[in-house]
């Protein structure tokens, strides 16, 4: 990761024994902020909008019905925030 340039946000795991450093915490804290945003789209496309299952069989028409499903949640989140 280090030769790639990317950042390591993994939240690690205390272990019994072994509990969590201060940075470690701190930057379990800073992970769980954004990761819970995104689980919680993550949940509404697999709830409401039939993403447990891709509809279609390939690469190309997958990467369409993912972009088509993420623009309906966005204008659903647009219209809700500005109605």
């Amino acid at each position: 990761m280090k030769e790639d340039g990317t950042e390591d946000c993994i939240m690690k795991r205390a272990a019994r024994g072994h509990p969590l450093s201060d940075e470690a915490k701190a930057v379990k804290r800073i992970i769980s902020k954004i990761r819970s945003r995104i689980e919680r789209k993550i949940g509404e496309l697999k709830l409401w909008h039939g993403f447990s299952w891709m509809r279609y069989i390939g690469l190309a028409r997958s990467k369409i019905q993912t972009f088509l499903v993420a623009i309906a949640v966005n204008l659903k989140f647009l219209v809700s925030r500005f109605a």
